[in-house]
């Protein structure tokens, strides 16, 4: 097997390049990155941007009759696995386990009223999960602005769930839960993976990347350390690379780039993450734009390779230490015999290029380091003649042949700075710094000692200048990049522990809290009601800080006292629950040196129930009566006991299973409950499920007909659902079960206390043979929810907005309030509950006219080929101008009634019609069309989305003022007058968008690629007159310029990154600066990337996108700037 040791990785690495072509690659093993899945979790839980609880229905079979309800089912976090992973396909597992919820089964055949035939509670105890596999490869390519690397669980596919068991029920159910993850806005769905935290002048701006999965060397061999170990792979673009890199399959010998290094002492794995920065990148970005700028004398250099699997190196071709030609006379000779000269007859400069490529200036990565090596034999000659005056003496002459050598052999080592995650490049010993010469001994026999004294004063001071230059050479440039920049989620970062530059930069270490952050353990933990949990904290300074401890349950009631300060959780007693789990998130804070809030947090669930049983109720017609199996969750060991609470039926106990049967013949009522108890015989624990039974026919549709859940105590309504019964006709009564209903009114009220987990409630219409009945099952749970009303007065929906019209472009938006106000309880008003408030949708009809959540999107709006969405934030995009009879009247506030505010945005050209639903606290739904007055106003509301307006015929307008220069006015072409007299010049651009004559504001621009771009006056090396530009947006005093080119410039030409203060950019428009300039030596690296033009894409202050290219004149005029649509 290879070495995979950090230095067996080098030396397979040495003079190579592994990044095929791509800027960077980060690779992060499996365990770190579920780890960064879990604390994102739990941040998310303390900002509620998660999944929310989840209501539905599912059909499970293709005709429809059988559906699945949940009703608050809750997900874990997801957890990556790789245990199939290979770099052809990338996919990864995705689980989620379920950790609490009521899932029920029912019948619904047309003409009938749909009725559960089961249901139960889930808890933790019972490993019920959801499974789904991401493709990783057909996820890849997003970066987004802020450089966030991410994984969208939208594009999961193959959900599955052991929630059900037949083939067909894990098809409907996974696709499902795979429309669930889609309909969801980003900051619900995405994770991240690894921020790429660079600012806009950053160099390493992420463009693009993909991600890969890697089976770990030896993770298929059930023997080896690393069996079923692996990682996530990310292969980045930065915004200066044009085109993606290529990307490695099975086979390809591609590196595990993780290294195996153990500590010899606790035998862990020290490395879990690394970063592999290309050598292309290193050099060309950083080292060269350095060298050229530090060493200067127009140093120029060519790429040896453009291979993208060979280590970069640079080869100078033009530059050098110029010295002046020599030419000296004398009347007298050597031994006053004559007179003549000497002069040089090659250069005497000291150039950086030679014919023999080897011994040209050249950098190179030699056995891990960053090497400057210029070993030549610079030629020098001199051509000497002489007029003897002795009698009888021709003239002679003489060509004495020398020559410069520099020994310039600089090694730099990239080593980590501990304190601040740098990478610091520093010169090593063993560097040498040498000048030689042989001009003095060679021209001694020819030439008076005078002028040789005055060549080698001539010469000495370059020798010394390229000693020192070189001395001072690092690679201050790489110094600043902080890898802290690489940060992963929730204030983690590759901390680094080795560096090293075998071809590309191979950075390796662990991925851990910042030395200013920590974690807490457990991130996660279950703990039943009334138990303590110790929190501890992790990857803090090794001094003590005082921590500042609190929890919060993001599902019930806030219970002071359940953590101290020490970090001592203490879960709340029974009677505070409100639900069969609640979660915490536990929170430690501190305040640092920097004035600075820190702070980590941790997911504990409290369960109710050690004791489960599945299904707790189960609905069996005597007509067509099976067996029913129970299935008891135990975290407990203790033995079980199965007892039927009334003789009726058989039970079977078996372990944690226990089978019924009913009866032969049943009793002579229409239906009954069959109460079984079941108890951990150790523990103590005790819990129950039933059987409901049915021996006649029932037709009445009983609104709802299950509830999922009423406390002691608690009331709800109920009701038929057919509009042509009269509510006075119909008689109610407690069928089976514990509670009390209104025998004119159905409205129920839960026992006082709860010794039966359900009730069922009849509905009669009719009377003897002719009558009709109903049912409802009511779940009753000392745990559950109940609201503080029994009906809404209304669900209304209306707008603020100018318009109840948009543009179709996604971004526009039309503000759309929900207001709700429920109808006095006793007398007196009641409010609907924080979460039912936060559980307002707005609701869209499908093609079969059936009511579905409107899709929601966040920040970056609709994408192209969508429709309608809403939106929980307003964007800064005006909205449709103002159309008369078109605003609603705003009423005044209503006492105890509550609101939600959404903004809506479109890509689909027509009408609307908008409504609004609430889920109650006791589990039901209510729609604003089926609440309240029929006849009532703005029970919906119906919104108009407009062709966006056509802008075939716009135009890009540039409107030039001289800020800086000779100024004799701009001509027909834009071309200033005064050009011909100053070299050295600065026009500011304002960048319009008219349409018909009409300035159209700009909101926003985006570059696509470079931002700022470069044109010469002529291609040749020694050109050194020029033109690049700048930018600034309205509001704003700074100008920007792409980073890497402004890195390339001399320094001495660079402007001021703030623009003229005379100058003021008017709102709505974008400013361009030119600048003209001397003394910037053609640089042929900087094609094509910055000579190509800037792409634009730009959106006008209603969010229409718009796309336009600057460029220069033409290939032969730099001069001004012009625009063109594509």
């Amino acid at each position: 097997m290879l070495d995979q040791s950090f230095i067996g990785l080098c030396e397979r690495m040495q003079g190579k390049s592994v990044t095929r072509g791509w800027d960077a690659i980060v690779t992060m093993n499996r365990t770190k990155v579920n780890a960064l899945l879990e604390q994102q979790y739990i941040s998310r839980l303390k900002r509620d941007s998660f999944l929310k609880k989840i209501f539905g229905e599912v059909k499970i079979t293709p005709n429809g009759y059988a559906m699945l309800d949940f009703t608050g089912l809750v997900l874990s976090q997801p957890r990556l696995s790789f245990e199939n992973a290979t770099l052809s396909n990338s996919r990864a597992r995705l689980t989620m386990e379920v950790e609490s919820g009521t899932v029920s089964q029912r019948v619904n055949v047309p003409g009938w009223p749909s009725r559960v035939t089961e249901s139960f509670n889930v808890t933790p105890q019972h490993g019920f999960k959801v499974y789904a596999d991401i493709d990783l490869f057909a996820s890849s390519g997003t970066v987004e602005e802020q450089g966030r690397v991410i994984l969208d669980l939208g594009n999961a596919v193959n959900f599955s769930s052991n929630l059900v068991d037949e083939a067909l029920a894990q098809e409907a159910l996974g696709a499902f839960f795979a429309r669930l993850y889609r309909a969801l806005p980003a900051e619900d769905r995405v994770y991240e993976l690894g921020t790429l935290d660079f600012n806009d002048d950053d160099l390493l701006v992420p463009r693009e990347f993909a991600i890969r999965t890697q089976m770990a060397p030896g993770g298929n061999d059930v023997l080896s350390d690393s069996y079923l170990d692996g990682a996530v792979v990310l292969f980045i673009r930065t915004r200066n690379n044009p085109t993606n890199g290529s990307l490695p399959v099975d086979g390809s010998n591609f590196p595990y780039l993780i290294p195996d290094d153990r500590d010899p002492q606790t035998g862990v794995a020290i490395y879990s993450g690394s970063l592999v920065l290309a050598s292309r990148v290193l050099f060309d970005w950083f080292v060269e734009p350095y060298l050229m700028s530090t060493i200067g004398h127009n140093l120029r250099f060519q790429r040896e390779s453009l291979s993208n699997d060979v280590a970069r190196s640079l080869r100078a071709v033009a530059g050098g230490f110029p010295v002046d030609d020599v030419y000296y006379e004398w009347d007298e000779g050597a031994w006053n015999s004559g007179k003549g000269y000497v002069k040089n007859t090659l250069p005497l400069s000291v150039l950086f290029a030679s014919d023999q490529p080897e011994s040209a200036f050249r950098v190179f990565s030699a056995s891990g380091i960053l090497a400057y090596e210029w070993v030549v034999d610079k030629p020098i000659q001199f051509y000497i003649y002489e007029d003897v005056l002795f009698p009888g003496w021709l003239p002679w002459e003489e060509v004495v042949d020398g020559a410069t050598m520099p020994r310039i052999r600089v090694k730099i080592k990239a080593v980590i700075s501990a304190v601040d995650n740098v990478v610091v490049f520093g010169t090593q010993v063993g560097s040498q710094f040498d000048v030689f010469d042989n001009i003095e001994a060679r021209l001694i026999p020819y030439v008076s000692y005078a002028y040789v004294v005055r060549i080698q004063n001539l010469l000495g001071p370059v020798r010394s200048s390229i000693r020192e230059t070189f001395k001072g050479l690092e690679a201050p440039a790489i110094n600043i990049f902080h890898l802290n920049h690489l940060l992963f989620p929730e204030q983690n970062a590759l901390l680094l522990t080795e560096a090293a530059l075998p071809g590309d930069l191979f950075l390796v270490g662990h991925i851990d809290p910042k030395h200013t952050a920590f974690t807490l353990e457990p991130l996660f933990a279950r703990v039943k009601v009334g138990t303590s949990l110790q929190f501890e904290v992790k990857q803090l300074t090794l001094r003590a800080i005082p921590m500042t401890w609190s929890a919060r349950n993001i599902d019930g009631e806030q219970v002071p006292g359940v953590i101290n300060q020490n970090g001592l959780f203490t879960a709340p007693d029974l009677s505070l629950i409100k639900g069969l789990a609640e979660r915490y998130v536990v929170t430690a804070s501190y305040t640092g040196d920097d004035g600075l809030l820190r702070e980590a947090s941790a997911m504990v669930a409290v369960v109710v129930e050690s004791l489960n049983v599945t299904p707790s109720i189960a609905t069996l017609e005597f007509s067509d009566a099976k067996p029913v199996r129970f299935r008891a969750a135990n975290l407990g060991a203790g033995p079980l006991r199965w007892t039927l609470r009334e003789p009726f039926g058989t039970l079977q106990p078996n372990g944690d299973e226990a089978l019924y049967t009913l009866p032969d013949t049943p009793g002579e009522q229409a239906g009954g409950l069959v109460v079984i108890d079941v108890e951990d015989l150790s523990s103590g624990e005790k819990t129950s499920a039933c059987i409901l039974w049915l021996r006649r026919t029932f037709a009445l549709p009983v609104d709802p007909g299950f509830h999922p859940g009423l406390p002691a105590g608690a009331v709800t309504q109920l009701r038929v659902a057919d509009r042509d019964i009269d509510p006075y006709d119909l008689v109610w009564e407690v069928l089976a079960g514990d509670g009390q209903v209104d025998p004119e009114t159905g409205l129920f009220t839960a026992p006082d206390t709860i010794e039966s987990p359900y009730s069922v409630v009849q509905a009669t219409y009719g009377r003897g043979t002719l009558a009709h009945r109903g049912y409802a099952i009511i779940h009753l749970s000392n745990f559950a929810r109940a609201s503080d009303w029994t009906e809404l007065s209304w669900i209304k929906l209306t707008s603020s907005s100018n318009s109840l019209s948009l543009y179709g472009n996604g971004l526009q938006q039309v503000n759309v309030t929900v207001s709700v106000q429920p109808k006095e309880v006793g007398g007196k008003p009641v409010n609907v509950s924080e979460e039912e408030l936060a559980s307002i949708e707005l609701l869209r009809k499908d093609e079969n006219g059936k009511w579905l959540p409107l899709d929601r999107v966040g920040p970056s709006g609709v994408p192209e080929g969508g429709g309608w969405a809403y939106n929980l934030e307003a964007n800064d995009y005006e909205p449709y101008p103002v159309v008369t009879g078109n605003l609603q009247a705003a009423d005044g506030a209503v006492p105890h009634e509550r609101s939600a505010l959404f903004y809506v945005q479109s890509r689909a050209v027509g009408t609307l019609e908008i409504a609004a639903s609430l889920r109650g606290d006791n589990g039901i739904t209510y729609l604003s069309n089926g609440v309240g007055d029929p006849s009532m106003p703005e029970r919906t509301i119906t919104l108009r989305c407009e062709e966006p307006t056509d802008f075939s015929s716009s135009v890009y307008t540039l409107i030039p003022k001289r800020m800086a220069g000779t100024d004799e006015g701009f001509n027909p072409e834009f071309e200033n007058d005064g050009n011909d007299k100053d070299l050295t010049t600065v026009d500011y651009y304002l960048l319009r968008l008219e349409l018909d004559r009409v300035i159209i504001p700009i909101q926003k621009v985006e570059f696509l690629a470079a931002k700022s771009m470069v044109q010469w006056e002529s291609r040749q090396f020694a050109e050194d007159v020029c033109s690049f530009t700048g930018y600034a947006y309205a509001g704003s005093r700074e100008l920007h310029f792409d980073p890497l080119l402004y890195a390339r410039m001399p320094e001495s030409i660079r402007p001021d990154k703030e623009i003229d203060r005379s100058f003021v950019i008017p709102s709505g428009q974008f400013m361009l600066s030119l600048h003209r300039c001397e003394y910037w030596a053609f640089d042929l690296n900087c094609e094509p990337d910055y000579t190509t033009g800037l792409d634009l894409i730009i959106h006008d202050h209603y969010g229409n996108r718009h796309r336009v290219k600057i460029h220069f004149k033409d290939a032969n005029s730099r001069n001004s700037l012009r625009t063109v649509k594509y």
